[in-house]
């Protein structure tokens, strides 16, 4: 058949929400990819009082025909440099025993991306100065593999993790 790819700007006006719940603020958005395929996408993002991390889900609710095969989630587009300067920023790539990029603002060029399982040792990407950065990491209980991959791009450097779904007929994703 024929492939064909839904991103933000083929959905419908995001439906937003706020709950407080135990400490923690979530922001939920929730879209329909297609009206006419009955795909629905609710992202959500959790912060909590006594982490700095933020906590974020991906939900494809599929009551269509189509068979979903990847889901890119999260996308994270950074500057070039997280500094002033950019020289003691550095990427950790998960590839073979990992690569630690150094200056990547000024020393990369292209893209790098590996698969998990395969040659990526890790689920998790970074992006780093000495006072604090990007961490990313998934916490997949399933197991499914994934893509993990960075690119320059005209603006400043793209952090993605493309998870790879079983083909089936109408299979969610969480």
């Amino acid at each position: 058949g024929k492939t064909v790819t839904f991103s933000a700007s083929h959905a419908s006006k995001p439906r937003f929400e706020v709950s407080r719940e135990d400490g923690s603020v979530s922001l939920r958005a929730s879209v329909r990819a297609d009206p006419e395929a009955e795909l629905k996408v609710t992202f959500t993002i959790r912060l909590t009082a006594d982490s700095k991390l933020a906590y974020l889900r991906l939900n494809l609710l599929n009551n269509s025909q189509w068979i979903p095969y990847e889901v890119a989630f999260p996308v994270v587009a950074a500057p070039f440099s997280l500094g002033s300067h950019g020289e003691d920023d550095a990427i950790l790539f998960p590839t073979g025993d990992g690569a630690l990029i150094r200056a990547p603002g000024r020393r990369f060029r292209g893209t790098i991306e590996t698969e998990h399982p395969g040659l990526a040792a890790l689920q998790m990407m970074a992006f780093f100065d000495a006072a604090g950065g990007l961490y990313f990491a998934s916490n997949d209980v399933r197991g499914l593999p994934k893509q993990q991959r960075f690119i320059r791009t005209r603006h400043g450097i793209e952090f993605s993790l493309k998870h790879l779904l079983a083909e089936e007929v109408g299979g969610d994703f969480e």
